[in-house]
């Protein structure tokens, strides 16, 4: 009887952690989307959301000579401020990286920096929401979690009781 039960709390337990493990697995759910273009002869500010969200950000199209710098929270109030740049921002260039992906608190906004002519822009924006479709599991997980550690220490407690 004692290892059978030894056996099936060790199984409570591995499916409890189990159920615990799965119910924390998340999943990104698209909200929105949409594409902004404009025409850039001069340094412009784009505001695209005033609230923390995750965001993906692709540039679609732009000329060699813009970059387009990501300002979000403190940096955007720095910028908005006194026009300065943050010392490492988040750039997007037609020859270097084009996409990001990333929560983004308090603001967003594209500031697209021309360093000669400018030209067409095109950035595809999308909103996405983080969703945990099984955190359900977590209920029964901890549950099952509770009672099996509750039959160890009672399986402990008997196992010194019957060695005195």
């Amino acid at each position: 009887m004692g290892r059978a039960l030894w056996a099936i709390t060790a199984t409570l337990l591995a499916v409890s952690l189990a159920l615990i493990i799965f119910s924390n697995f998340s999943e990104y759910q698209l909200v929105s989307s949409a594409e902004l273009s404009a025409v850039v002869s001069e340094t412009t500010l784009f505001k695209i959301s005033n609230e923390t969200g995750i965001f993906k950000i692709r540039l679609i199209e732009a000329p060699k000579d813009v970059s387009l710098i990501l300002l979000a929270g403190r940096d955007y109030e720095k910028y908005a401020m006194n026009k300065s740049i943050p010392a490492a921002p988040l750039i997007l260039k037609s020859d270097g990286k084009r996409e990001v992906f990333g929560l983004f608190k308090d603001e967003l906004a594209i500031l697209a920096k021309p360093y000669l002519n400018g030209g067409l822009i095109q950035v595809e924006i999308s909103r996405y929401v983080q969703r945990f479709p099984y955190a359900f599991l977590s209920v029964p997980g901890y549950f099952l979690f509770i009672v099996s550690l509750g039959i160890v220490l009672c399986l402990v407690k008997s196992r010194l009781e019957s060695r005195e």
